[in-house]
């Protein structure tokens, strides 16, 4: 009888949309403009955190077309760099950056965008993870929105 009782709750249970969870990695310079193609063809804001000057090193024709790209779909960028890069990176037309104090290290770069959150790792051989997951790219958001209280203008 008591199994009778639950069965109800157990359909409910299983008819939950269950969050599909996509991980990709992305070797090399042609993987990091998979990602930022995706990031344009999803037209989302973006959030980041890390060291966005190496992109425009990298990959300097390409990442100039991106952000001419970004700014005629009007993507607004919030980010967080480290002090020392403040001037070296070209926004878009729509952005607002902070910064960490002096001597913090953002070895890594991370963006978020829609339910995606993309980790880039700018020494050879280049990689980016691109993870799709809505509470994945969540959680970078909250860590994001943390930092930026901590950043400075």
């Amino acid at each position: 009888a008591s199994v009778q009782r639950i069965i109800p709750d157990l359909k409910k249970l299983s008819q939950l949309s269950r969050e599909e969870t996509s991980v990709e990695v992305f070797k090399g310079k042609e993987g990091i403009k998979t990602v930022w193609n995706d990031i344009l063809n999803t037209g989302k804001d973006v959030m980041w955190i890390g060291a966005e000057v190496k992109f425009e090193e990298i990959l300097p024709e390409y990442a100039k077309r991106v952000i001419r790209a970004c700014n005629e779909k009007g993507i607004r960028e919030r980010a967080i760099l480290k002090r020392e890069e403040a001037g070296s990176v070209t926004p878009f037309r729509k952005h607002d950056y902070k910064y960490l104090p002096k001597g913090y290290k953002v070895p890594t770069f991370f963006i978020v965008y829609g339910n995606k959150a993309a980790v880039f790792v700018w020494t050879l051989p280049y990689f980016v993870v691109l993870i799709e997951n809505k509470d994945i790219s969540d959680t970078y958001r909250d860590y994001f929105e943390f930092m930026w209280k901590f950043a400075r203008p």
